[in-house]
Formats: C-alpha cells, structure tokens, sequence
C-alpha cells in the first residue's frame, strides 16, 4: 500500500510539472510562430502594394498624357494609411510612396521611390506629412496625399491610374476605388 501510495504521489507531481512547463512552453511557442508568420506575410503584402503602385504609375506615365490603368492589389491587416508626396531639393523633384502599418506592437513604415509624380483626387490632399516622415523635416515636401480607411481596410483594392496635367506638368492621378 505504502508503494502505490509513492506511486501516486510520483504521477501527481510529473504531471504537475508537465502542466506548468510544457503548456506555457507551447503557447509561447505557437504565439511566436503565428506573430512572425503574420509579420512576414504582411510585410509582404504591403511590399506588393508598394511596388504595384509605383510600378504601374511609372508605366501610365512613360506612355504619355491620357495614358489609363487599373491594378487591383492586396491590401495587408493594419495598414494605418498610405502616403504619396514630393520632396523638392535644389530644383529636383523626388516622388515617394508611404506605407504605415500599425498593428499595436511595432509601427512598420515601408517607402518606395517613384519616377513618375504621384497624386491623388483632392478629398485626399493634405497640408503637412505625417510627423513619422523624417524626410519631410526642415525640406519643401508637397503634394502630399494621405489614403485612410477605407482605403486602407484589409482586402483587393482597385486603383485607377491616369496621366494627367496639372499645375503645367504631367503626373499620375492615383484614384481608389471604395466601395
């Protein structure tokens, strides 16, 4: 009896202690695994938007005034707004696309340099940067355009691209498609 009772005892306390190491070990484990899986395929998709936008921008425009195109992307969880402006330094113009993911951990900013000037429908035009810019800090950054929800909820996104002229000079009108 004495020897059963050890017995017990001895799968009581193993079991105790597989409770408290394996299961937090496993819950941390596939916590980690789902956050960096999520991460990259977010970071990913948001690389797609990036890169499909200014890659169909600088092709509308290299085809001249008029030129028009749609492009559906994949817009990722998170994305707190996207960012088009111009930031002018000595006479030269460079043309950017910003990306802001925010998912309450780590804010992402992801950029992407265009050729071709980008802006947007008015309702979208904004007096100053995002403070998160530094490259606007202390230069001349205009033309800023900033896309929030519902632009920016998670899912296929259309945007029409058209070359256009204004102000004497031709740029690319990025328009989103809301539903």
């Amino acid at each position: 009896m004495r020897k059963a009772q050890i017995s017990i005892e001895y799968l009581i306390i193993i079991g105790v202690v597989v409770f408290l190491i394996v299961l937090p070990s496993a819950i941390f484990l596939s916590t980690f695994a789902q956050t960096t899986i999520y991460g990259a395929v977010t970071s990913e998709q948001a690389d797609q938007v990036g890169r499909g936008l200014t890659q169909a921008a600088q092709q509308v425009f290299y085809l001249g005034l008029f030129a028009q195109k749609k492009v559906s992307l994949p817009m990722p969880n998170n994305v707190e707004e996207i960012v088009m402006f111009t930031i002018t330094v000595n006479s030269n113009d460079f043309h950017y696309l910003v990306i802001r993911i925010d998912d309450g951990v780590i804010p992402q900013t992801f950029y992407y340099q265009s050729r071709a000037p980008l802006i947007a429908p008015s309702i979208y035009e904004d007096t100053v940067a995002p403070a998160y810019i530094a490259e606007c800090a202390g230069v001349a950054c205009n033309n800023v355009f900033v896309f929030r929800q519902p632009v920016t909820f998670p899912g296929l996104k259309q945007f029409s691209l058209e070359t256009v002229r204004r102000d004497g000079r031709i740029a690319v009108l990025v328009t989103p498609e809301v539903d």
